[in-house]
Formats: structure tokens, sequence, C-alpha cells
């Protein structure tokens, strides 16, 4: 056996072919449209189910998730051979290749970790904070938006005490002003004729 790397095939596509692939997986969706709703309903239960769990179901729902997403690959196998996506499909990723399925779980709790490690250095946490206890945050905006509103509502009664304290100067007030201001500006000149 030689110990040489192998070499991976790389093929690389033109981007239309993109939207080719979106094409085709639309296609199969039209075809059985039901099954895809179950399918994605269920997977999204089973992520959500895990949730629930104190502690460790946030990270066993991110770990797992590459074991279900193959799950929804086999469903998609399965029709592009001509059969019906099921249910039971989603739990495919359990009967093979689990371990690497769940290395790739691990990276990806990792990079969610680091991503919240940098955030929480630039944000000073409210990220994580807004993440895990989201009802704090909902309070605390709402409790925000009334100190903004109680501050608008203020400042709205001040100008209007204000404006209503000072009255509208005369016509005559505002001539001599503007006499004054005139004079002002030409010190040795005509006085204008108020």
């Amino acid at each position: 056996m030689s110990d040489a790397p192998r070499e991976l095939p790389f093929t690389q596509y033109p981007a239309r072919q993109g939207f080719a692939w979106l094409a085709t997986a639309y296609g199969m969706f039209k075809v059985h449209r039901l099954a895809w709703a179950v399918l994605v309903l269920g997977y999204f239960l089973v992520l959500l189910l895990m949730q629930v769990v104190p502690f460790i179901g946030p990270y066993a729902a991110a770990l797992l998730s590459p074991v279900f997403g193959v799950g929804l690959l086999a469903a998609a196998w399965t029709q592009e051979r001509g059969g019906r996506p099921a249910l039971g499909q989603l739990f495919q990723g359990f009967r093979t290749n689990l371990w690497s399925l769940v290395a790739i779980g691990i990276f990806f709790v990792g990079a969610i970790a680091l991503v919240a490690f940098v955030s929480s250095l630039i944000d000073g946490g409210k990220l994580r904070e807004l993440m895990t206890n989201s009802k704090a945050m909902r309070a605390q905006s709402r409790g925000s938006a009334s100190q903004r509103t109680s501050r608008r509502a203020r400042i709205s009664l001040l100008r209007l005490a204000r404006s209503t304290v000072r009255p509208r100067p005369t016509m005559t007030e505002i001539n001599a002003t503007e006499c004054s201001r005139i004079s002002m500006c030409n010190p040795g000149g005509p006085m204008p004729a108020c």
C-alpha cells in the first residue's frame, strides 16, 4: 500500500449549472410535494425536540444535524432512482457513516462556538444573550422602547410648553428688531426710517 495521498477529483461547473440543479430539485418536489413536506417538517421537528433537552439539547441538535441532513439526501437519491421519499429515510444517516457525520457535527459545533466567542469579544456578549435568553432580551428591548417613547413624549411636551409661553412677535416688534439689526451692521451710516 502506498502512503501517497489520494488525489480527489475536482469538477468545475459554470454558474448556470446551479440554476439547473435548483430547477431539478423543484421538479422533484413537485412530483412528491406531500412526502417532501413531511420529511422537512419531520427534520425540523426532530431538531426542535432535541433543543428542548436541557443543557445538551442544543449541542446534540447541532452535532446530529449532518446525520439528519444525510437522511434528506437519501430521500432525494431514492426519488432519483424512481422511488418515493419516506419519513424513515430521515434516519438513514444513523445506519451508514454515522461517525463520519458526527465528526462533521463536531466541527460544526466547534465553528459555532468559535464564532460566538469572537462575537462576544466584539459586542460584549449581546449576541450570546440574545441566543440564550431571548425572554430577557425582549423584556429589555420593551423597557428601552418605553423609555424612548416617554423621552419623546417629554420632549414634545417641552416644545409645546415653549411655543405657548412665548407669544408671537407683532409687526412693530419685527420692524424694531430689523431696524436695530440694520443700525448695528451700519454703525456710521444713516438710520433707516422705521
